[in-house]
């Protein structure tokens, strides 16, 4: 049996009963929900790219300024970015968790409704000429996953505004620390434990009560 055949004999008809037709209904409900995530996976950093980008404009703006008084705004503007690119670093490993979950219940789902379609990846063969191979190289196809360099950029542009921040200790000196300044790196702080520690998914059960609207329709008269 060729390759060929083999590949047509797993898409061949699979659905043969209701229970297989339910499981075609959780299939097609998988990738609609694998196709929003993935959609709001990429709606979120356009979100953050857009704030992160205009954070970096205002303080390239602060440091090319003549003015010396800025250095309030300065450290503020590194730790605004710095919250920023590490939310968007937690957001991306967030969206990443929901679109593997439901690419899992694709892949359980989806061999007796289409076969084994998504987990079945079709490559290009080995290039066997010198030209071919340098063509492969730097044109041809990767195995590099999109969503993880998205999230390798957020953890280096987080490193850069920490080390930013780091580097306006001058402004810390100058500014010797008053209450402003103070409340500011507090309330990064906090924020920095609050996106590691406080902003996970609930994974116990919730509890919920039941309330009920009346409604009642009154004559005129009454």
């Amino acid at each position: 049996m060729t390759d060929k055949d083999k590949y047509d004999e797993k898409f061949s008809g699979k659905i043969k009963s209701e229970s297989e037709t339910i499981r075609s209904e959780a299939y097609k409900f998988a990738i609609d929900t694998r196709k929003f995530e993935i959609d709001l996976y990429w709606k979120r950093a356009t979100y953050f790219w857009a704030f992160i980008a205009v954070t970096f404009a205002g303080y390239g703006l602060l440091k090319r300024s003549p003015s010396t008084d800025d250095h309030f705004l300065e450290f503020f503007l590194t730790c605004f970015g710095f919250i920023l690119s590490l939310a968007w670093f937690f957001a991306n490993r967030g969206s990443k968790q929901w679109q593997e979950n439901w690419e899992h219940h694709v892949d359980h789902l989806e061999d007796t409704v289409t076969g084994p379609l998504y987990k079945t990846v079709l490559r290009r063969v080995y290039p066997r000429t010198i030209l071919q191979w340098i063509d492969f190289i730097f044109t041809g196809p990767s195995k590099h996953s999109v969503s993880k360099i998205n999230q390798l950029i957020s953890l280096y542009i987080t490193c850069m505004w920490g080390v930013l921040v780091y580097n306006s200790q001058e402004s810390w000196r100058v500014c010797n620390w008053p209450g402003v300044e103070i409340s500011i790196f507090v309330f990064t702080f906090l924020a920095v434990v609050g996106i590691i520690f406080g902003a996970r998914t609930y994974s116990g059960e919730h509890g919920h009560h039941l309330h009920e609207r009346e409604s009642n329709i009154v004559d005129k008269d009454s």
